[in-house]
C-alpha cells in the first residue's frame, strides 16, 4: 500500500459517503502511528521508461457509481462507513497515458492523485506499486452523533481499474486515522463501475 504523504489543505469538509455516529475502539498492533501530518511534497507523475503508457481506452474521465464493500475499524467514523456499505456515490476518475490517476468526490472536494502501471491491454493499478499520492480535501472533517467532530486523513490508498466494453471497473481501498488518535481508524474497501 502507498504511504501516507500528507496534508495538503484543511478546508471544511463533509463525509465521503456517510453522517458518523460516535464509538471508540483500538488500533491494530500491526499499523505503526502516524506522524504529524505536513505540507506534501509534489506527486511523482511522470512514469519511468520501463513503466508501459497506458492504453488509449483509459485515458479521460469517467463519471463513476462508488459503493464501499467493506469497512473495519474502530470509533464513530468506521461505524458510519459501516452503515453505509452498499450505497452508491458519485465520483470522478481522471486517467492520462502516462499514469496519473486521480478520483474525485465532488460532494466534499476530496481529490486523491496516484502514478499507476499497465495492467493488462486495459487496465491499471498502484497495488505493489512503490510511489506516493497526494490528496487534496484532508485532513476531512467528520461529526459524530453527539456533536464531536473527528478530523482523519489518509496513511494509505490504492487503486485499481478496467475497461471493457466502453465501460470502467475497478477497486480503491484506503486507511483513514484520527488526527488526535491513532486508536479511532477505518478502513475501507470500495468497488466503482462507470462510463465517460
Amino acid at each position: 500500500m502507498r504511504a501516507w504523504q500528507g496534508v495538503v489543505s484543511t478546508a471544511a469538509f463533509t463525509a465521503v459517503v456517510l453522517v458518523a455516529a460516535c464509538g471508540d475502539g483500538s488500533t491494530p498492533s500491526s499499523v505503526p502511528s502516524p506522524a504529524a501530518p505536513s505540507a506534501s511534497p509534489a506527486p511523482t507523475s511522470t512514469p519511468t521508461p520501463s513503466t508501459p503508457r497506458l492504453s488509449s481506452d483509459l485515458v479521460g474521465v469517467w463519471n463513476l457509481s462508488l459503493r464501499i464493500t467493506e469497512a473495519t475499524g474502530a470509533g464513530c467514523v468506521a461505524e458510519a462507513f459501516r452503515a453505509r456499505i452498499g450505497e452508491p456515490d458519485a465520483y470522478s476518475l481522471g486517467i492520462s497515458d502516462s499514469g496519473q490517476v486521480t478520483i474525485s468526490s465532488p460532494s466534499d472536494g476530496l481529490s486523491c492523485s496516484f502514478t499507476a502501471k499497465a495492467d493488462g491491454d486495459n487496465g491499471f493499478t498502484t497495488y505493489g506499486v512503490p510511489g506516493f499520492y497526494t490528496c487534496v480535501g484532508e485532513p476531512r472533517t467528520y461529526t459524530c452523533a453527539d456533536g464531536t467532530e473527528r478530523r482523519y486523513y489518509s496513511f494509505g490508498q490504492d487503486i485499481d481499474g478496467k475497461v471493457s466494453g466502453g465501460r470502467i471497473t475497478g477497486t480503491w481501498m484506503a486507511f483513514w486515522y484520527d488526527v488526535t488518535s491513532d486508536a479511532l481508524y477505518v478502513e475501507a474497501k470500495a468497488q466503482y463501475s462507470g462510463a465517460k
